[in-house]
């Protein structure tokens, strides 16, 4: 859980982000600060005693992906995961990576540079992931970063403004029975399988659209095996001295396939 009504959770160290993952599922709140999740919880059992409920944000991360999935228009990784996740009650906001912050930056800010991946030669990686490991709707073999805002529980024990369907008239209303304060610690595996039904779907279709390839005749290549035949042919062709000197073999989508 990233925030709480206004108390926000220490940031995913991604230089251990597995270790952070496994933390953050260990725990049956899955706060990572342990002062943080006490805050929390106080201010949940505080907005109960008044009669009142509050939300949050919940950060996903999904690490392991292959480059790839997705498309670019109406089925790429953000359209098919907000349709999944807007249809999650109380969810009324998602974004990927840093979200509406990067409306803020420059492009020269927002974009994620590419390097060569030390521990893979020949491989790239980002050194950011502010895109949140999606480009042009599909991933680019980063973690993929989600956040959803969860609103407040709006059944509340406190007496609100409503209006009498049948008489038009202004009434107050005072609701009983029992109602949670709090529902985002509850809404985190609603969100974990819907985003995993997502990208198993995704993933399924990219899987079958090779299969079909193979079985029309179409040869199956991997990401290194496109490129160098895309070199070969323009070298060939005398269109790759402008490109070469800055070309990088993207090996890493292959890598991160057999470590998944």
């Amino acid at each position: 859980m990233e925030q709480l009504h206004k108390i926000r959770d220490r940031d995913f160290d991604f230089a251990h982000l597995d270790e952070d993952i496994a933390l953050a599922q260990s725990l049956e709140f899955g706060v990572l600060d342990p002062q943080k999740s006490a805050d929390m919880h106080s201010l949940i059992e505080e907005a109960a005693s008044q009669g009142d409920s509050v939300g949050g944000v919940l950060e996903t991360v999904v690490t392991g992906l292959p480059a790839g999935i997705g498309d670019p228009f109406f089925d790429s990784v953000e359209s098919e995961l907000a349709h999944l996740l807007f249809s999650v009650p109380a969810v009324k906001g998602v974004s990927f990576g840093d979200g509406f912050a990067l409306a803020r930056l420059y492009g020269s800010q927002a974009n994620d540079p590419i390097i060569p991946d030390p521990a893979l030669p020949g491989g790239i990686i980002t050194a950011t992931n502010r895109n949140g490991g999606l480009n042009g709707g599909l991933t680019n073999g980063m973690p993929v970063i989600i956040h959803t805002a969860v609103k407040p529980t709006p059944s509340i024990y406190k007496v609100q403004d409503s209006v009498d369907f049948r008489t038009g008239k202004a009434v107050k209303l005072q609701i009983t029975g029992r109602h949670d304060p709090c529902i985002i610690h509850r809404a985190r595996i609603v969100i974990e399988s819907a985003v995993a039904f997502g990208l198993l779907d995704l993933l399924m279709v990219r899987d079958a659209q090779l299969k079909l390839g193979q079985d029309a005749g179409v040869p199956m290549m991997d990401t290194r095996d496109r490129f160098d035949t895309n070199l070969a042919r323009e070298h060939e062709s005398g269109d790759a001295a402008a490109r070469s000197e800055t070309a990088i073999s993207p090996t890493a989508d292959q890598a991160r396939k057999e470590q998944a």
